[in-house]
């Protein structure tokens, strides 16, 4: 299509799982749960933008015997095997277990992210050389450089307790680690764009590689490099951790109705944060991003509630939680680092940068002439003293060889996140709390019986066998620092956000084997429009739109209307059959 802007996804996600669960009162005062689930992907997925019609872009995940493909799955297995016990000792109840999660990879990838951009494999067309497949003259093509990353492992133990304090009150406390295996795409992503170089009539999807005037198969995104600062793939991250403290009371001061007061920690590590990695010295190429667990927060509060317990069909709750958040980075940046070969690599029969092209449209390896070694090795020895000398013995940066290619002469360096921040939070360990949040919650909940009399019979009708929830959601502003036009630097809120979400189930012939249902769900009833946009501009002036002189609402026009905090209003009306 001639649009100037377009974009399109791509994909086939196909999930195959096995569990068992096992239940059991073991002892009057013992209840065991025991279970296992495993889960085998195949799945792939490509994700294609363009900003006119040369200049277009793309971000897949693929995997399986041929990874660099788009079409080829991922194949993870994925699993868990858990055991949980809930003891009672005169009302005292302790529950107690934990889960060992797995992930095996089944393919391999390239072991440092910056090797995207090395010069024997950068063309997407390239990408197999990396992977030890393709012809080469004088050239040496291997796998060296990608490997199955290792099998991965998580341990959540939990640990809950409930005690009663007095007949009407009841302590509680929970502690617990969770872990959380990142999205497939993150894990085997890889971007890739054109940079405007098309084919014949513009085609964006292909080079002319060898001038028949015919698109050939192996000539397919033939045009395609690594998209600068775009992503790249890293198994090797581990899964993000999250550890949770909670510690309260609830007080049943009459009748159905209950107060609590709740105290909370969560501490978050090893989360995805994304940093530059590429390929140095020799025939350097630019940034791409790779991933690393490098970010780490937490988040500790109070939260106070009043509700009402189901009974006569109807309940209710309503909270108060105020949070304070603080995020910053931990140690070092291994996301894949910038890698640099030094000359003795570039002599080598393992390097290379160019090709001959064939009659089928595919490309040959070519091995470089002497007068090429040395000027690319002379400065590939440039770029690795002036690192040596950068990078001094200091815990957090480090400069040295590929760990997993001790045999070839090519070193990578790591650096902190974050220019001069290191430690757990901020500089060193410095704590950097980054907001104060609030957040209100009321919810209604009515569920009825059959049979239920409500004036006429009709009516009558309508109430019975109906689950009615209401949710209405409050949150303050996020907190940023802005300076007036006179005075300093000031700490400023976005706008308060405000949501309601409302679903109903109407249940017919609720005695029988065959149950049908209707239901109506609607996400943000009112439709709130709470503008998301925040900063200098929207506190100085109180604009809500790009200024007047702005180039892109010159070009584009208003847009006031791009950033919300809640999606547009969204209604589902459906019908479920229970049997």
């Amino acid at each position: 299509m001639d649009r100037q802007i377009r974009m399109f996804n791509a994909s086939d996600r196909k999930r195959l799982s096995f569990k068992v669960d096992l239940s059991s009162q073991i002892t009057k005062g013992n209840f065991v749960k025991t279970g296992i689930e495993v889960i085998r992907y195949d799945a792939w997925g490509v994700y294609w933008a363009g900003i006119d019609k040369n200049d277009n872009w793309w971000t897949l995940y693929s995997g399986g015997d041929r990874p660099w493909e788009v079409g080829s799955g991922a194949r993870p297995i994925r699993g868990a095997v858990y055991a949980q016990d809930k003891m009672e000792f005169e009302g005292l109840i302790v529950n107690v277990g934990a889960r060992l999660d797995f992930n095996k990879h089944m393919h391999k990838e390239l072991i440092k992210t910056g090797f995207m951009w090395a010069p024997m494999w950068r063309r997407y067309t390239d990408r197999h050389y990396a992977y030890g497949e393709g012809t080469g003259d004088g050239v040496t093509v291997n796998s060296d450089f990608v490997k199955t990353p290792p099998m991965q492992f998580g341990v959540s133990p939990r640990l809950g307790i409930s005690h009663p304090i007095t007949d009407r009150a009841v302590m509680h406390f929970s502690l617990g680690r969770f872990i959380q295996w990142i999205e497939l795409r993150d894990q085997y992503v890889k971007s890739w764009q054109d940079y405007g170089i098309a084919g014949p009539d513009g085609d964006p999807t292909w080079q002319d590689v060898n001038g028949n005037g015919r698109q050939d198969p192996a000539e397919r995104f033939a045009n395609m490099d690594p998209l600068f600062f775009g992503s790249g793939a890293d198994p090797w991250v581990h899964p993000e951790q999250t550890l949770t403290f909670e510690v309260g009371a609830d007080w049943n001061f009459v009748s159905d109705y209950n107060a609590s007061l709740t105290m909370f920690y969560r501490n978050e590590t090893q989360q995805i944060q994304r940093g530059s990695a590429t390929w140095n010295g020799a025939k350097p190429g630019y940034r791409t991003q790779g991933q690393t667990n490098g970010r780490a927060g937490y988040a500790k509060g109070i939260e106070m509630a009043l509700g009402k317990r189901m009974s006569n069909y109807f309940s209710f709750r309503a909270s108060w939680t105020s949070q304070w958040t603080a995020v910053g980075s931990m140690g070092l940046s291994q996301f894949g680092g910038d890698t640099l070969p030094d000359s003795g690599f570039v002599a080598g029969p393992g390097f290379w940068y160019d090709f001959k092209n064939n009659a089928d449209g595919s490309r040959t390896a070519i091995a470089l002439t002497a007068a090429e070694k040395a000027q690319i090795g002379n400065e590939a020895n440039r770029v690795v003293r002036s690192w040596r000398t950068t990078y001094p013995d200091d815990p957090y940066q480090f400069f040295g060889k590929v760990p997993e290619l001790q045999d070839k002469p090519i070193y990578i360096r790591y650096g902190s996140l974050g220019g001069n921040t290191y430690g757990p939070f901020g500089a060193r360990g410095e704590e950097k709390v980054s907001g104060i949040n609030g957040q209100a919650n009321v919810q209604f909940l009515v569920n009825t019986p059959s049979g239920v009399r409500f004036g006429p019979r009709w009516m009558s009708w309508l109430v019975s066998d109906l689950s009615a929830n209401v949710l209405w959601k409050m949150r303050m502003g996020t907190r940023f620092f802005w300076t007036p036009p006179t005075g300093g630097r000031k700490i400023g809120h976005g706008p308060t956000d405000t949501v309601a979400d409302l679903g109903m189930e109407k249940t017919f012939n609720a005695g029988g084997r065959i149950k049908p249902a209707f239901f109506l769900e609607v996400r943000n009833v009112f439709n709130d429009r709470i503008d998301l946009d925040q900063g200098t501009d929207y506190v100085v002036w109180g604009l809500q739109a790009a200024r007047p002189t702005d180039n892109d609402f010159v070009q584009y026009g208003d847009f006031g209307d791009r950033a919300y905090f809640n999606a547009p209003r969204q209604t589902k009306l459906g019908i479920r059959l229970t049997f």
